[in-house]
């Protein structure tokens, strides 16, 4: 089977890789939650809310450009492959 059958029938999962810094990202996965633990709890409930609201926000907005940033590396990586089967 193909490389692109396999990403067709989902065998193939582009962002299952192990990251390059496990360790720094645990770190400061661990440091976000710690502090909004933090500001969860010396929080009034209408600054919470608000809190929280800005934090789903953010959550947004970083998939988003996540997302974007796949679709371009995957543009580019398709148009270098074109670029190689060119005949000048």
């Amino acid at each position: 089977m193909s490389f692109l059958e396999q990403l067709f029938f989902g065998n193939v999962d582009p962002q299952c890789r192990e990251s390059l810094h496990p360790k720094a990202m645990r770190k400061a996965q661990q440091t976000l939650s710690s502090l909004e633990q933090t500001l969860m709890d010396q929080l009034p409930t209408p600054q919470m809310e608000l809190f929280v609201q800005y934090t789903d926000a953010w959550g947004t907005l970083n998939a988003q450009s996540d997302l974007d940033c796949f679709v371009c590396g995957f543009r580019l990586g398709a148009q270098m492959a074109l670029d190689a089967f060119k005949n000048d």
